[in-house]
């Protein structure tokens, strides 16, 4: 009984070790990364202090450029979009930069298949596991789904998902994100997709609630948050948005609505694939929304 007490404290001792290890090293690569999401992702978390920030999934990630929306307005910008993110990570995100500072303008490209459809809400929960440490974070995270908040004690829970970008990020970084955090993509669809026209979305009574808290905190602390349906190729309503539309006008948030905007959605020059622009789509977007954002500014001021 003796041998077998000393043997399990033994155990015990190296596997906290190794989870003290393990965290170690994996907060070194986050403040060490090149580039790519690891660095995007400390940057916003601890450092942003950009006057304009863009919100939303790979849609705002590679339609909104920064640089662009700088030269139209003056204003500092950086580019929060994520892959395959919605509401339920970047209200996190969102709530990493306003515990430090307020922004002046944030804009949230809202996407149907992330921020609207129901799905698996812990796919959202990734990466922003590493900082739960920031004051709301955890809420969220055990709003999600409670068991999290245990879970996340550990270190090798905490950053096991996200390590291989970690290690990536520090060696050769596979996003091309620049400095302010837009990701281009220079491809040109040479071919004609299939498209089909979407319906009216039923919105998911978490993610609306989500979006509820993001109005509530602009309002609270003087932000004024812009909505937007950037381009879809072929499109030829924004339907598929007529719930959140409404929202919109309920709370009187401005909505900036190109999803089926002649300007854009027949024009394969400006798409990568039906579902993104590429840079040059992304900047005549980019100066198109910038355009409409100084007038809101002018008007809200």
């Amino acid at each position: 009984m003796k041998k077998f007490i000393i043997w399990f404290i033994a155990f015990v001792v190296v596997i906290v070790a190794v989870d003290f290890g393990f965290g170690a090293a994996c907060r070194y690569l986050i403040a060490h990364a090149k580039a790519g999401f690891t660095q995007s992702h400390e940057y916003v978390a601890n450092h942003c202090e950009d006057e304009v920030l863009i919100f939303g999934s790979s849609r705002a990630l590679h339609h909104y450029v920064p640089e662009v929306i700088t030269d139209s307005l003056g204003m500092s910008c950086y580019n929060c979009g994520m892959d395959g993110n919605g509401i339920l990570y970047l209200y996190s995100r969102f709530l990493m930069v306003t515990n430090r500072y307020a922004p002046k303008v944030v804009i949230y490209d809202v996407s149907s298949s992330f921020d609207l459809a129901s799905d698996d809400y812990s796919k959202y929960l990734g990466w922003q596991k590493r900082y739960a440490d920031i004051p709301g974070v955890m809420d969220v995270i055990a709003d999600i789904n409670p068991t999290e908040k245990w879970k996340l004690k550990s270190n090798l829970y905490k950053y096991n998902g996200s390590f291989l970008q970690m290690l990536t990020d520090n060696v050769h970084p596979a996003h091309t994100l620049d400095k302010t955090g837009y990701e281009p993509s220079f491809k040109v669809m040479d071919y004609e997709p299939e498209v089909k026209q979407h319906t009216r979305a039923n919105w998911d009574a978490k993610k609306k609630s989500y979006f509820e808290k993001l109005v509530s905190d602009c309002h609270e602390k003087g932000i004024l948050l812009i909505f937007a349906y950037s381009p879809m190729y072929g499109m030829q309503s924004s339907v598929v948005y007529d719930e959140f539309t409404a929202f919109c006008k309920e709370h009187n948030v401005p909505l900036l609505d190109y999803y089926a905007s002649a300007d854009f959605v027949h024009k394969k020059k400006y798409f990568s694939d039906s579902n993104h622009l590429n840079d040059t789509g992304a900047r005549e977007y980019t100066m198109a929304v910038a355009r409409e954002v100084k007038e809101i500014i002018v008007e809200d001021n």
